[in-house]
């Protein structure tokens, strides 16, 4: 059974993603969502240099027409052939080689540029939310399953075969992975922290509260 945060239930939170890594090694994040239904544009995950900064990276799903939005240091692309209110599960991998920058939808190819975002320590990752104004906004109110950070390059087969099978603590090159399994069916799971499963697990609880509000279970 696939476990998941429901985000209109939750506090987002913001946090500094990259301190303590060589930043020119984070190449790819990736997660798994389902967006079922929307009011306002929802962004999935944001990585920005501030609360008023540029958007490096930033994962949208259009609210009138599910189309997945993808921001890189600002620049704005939509995939109009993808809708993602239709009720399943999808994943976004965004990964860099070194010398471009490739977007993929459930495994699948879209697009790429040759302009990479330079990933600081500074910069503020968000999930379920980006800021706007000094203030987080366009919050994700469906669910998300997991949210994987490596740094190395993934290629196109790794990609497509790996980002619906569960990786393994000890996948090479992991260095960010929450799945938000901890807690109890329909009790008050507030005070855990989701673990960071990856091998070195060095990125801690940095998730603490997601996967459970009050006593509504997210299972």
């Amino acid at each position: 059974m696939r476990k998941q945060i429901n985000i209109i239930l939750l506090l987002l939170f913001s946090f500094n993603l990259f301190a303590g890594y060589d930043l020119g090694n984070v190449y790819c994040i990736e997660t798994q969502f389902r967006p079922l239904s929307n009011s306002a544009d929802a962004t999935v995950f944001a990585v920005e240099t501030g609360t008023n900064g540029v958007e490096k990276i930033k994962i949208t799903v259009e609210d009138a027409s599910g189309n997945p939005v993808i921001t890189i240091n600002d620049i704005q692309t939509t995939i109009t052939t993808t809708n993602l209110y239709d009720g399943s599960w999808h994943a976004v991998s965004i990964n860099s080689d070194g010398a471009s920058l490739s977007v993929y939808i459930d495994g699948e190819f879209e697009f790429s540029q040759v302009v990479i975002p330079n990933l600081i320590d500074a910069d503020l990752h968000t999930l379920g939310a980006d800021y706007e104004s000094g203030i987080l906004a366009n919050f994700y109110l469906n669910d998300i399953a997991e949210h994987r950070i490596f740094e190395d390059s993934r290629t196109a087969l790794e990609i497509s075969t790996n980002i619906w099978t569960p990786i393994p603590d000890t996948e090479q090159g992991l260095i960010g992975l929450w799945n938000f399994s901890e807690g109890n069916p329909g009790m008050d799971n507030t005070s855990l922290c989701p673990v960071d499963h990856s091998p070195t697990a060095s990125m801690g609880a940095l998730f603490c509260g997601f996967d459970l509000v009050g006593t509504v279970s997210n299972y």
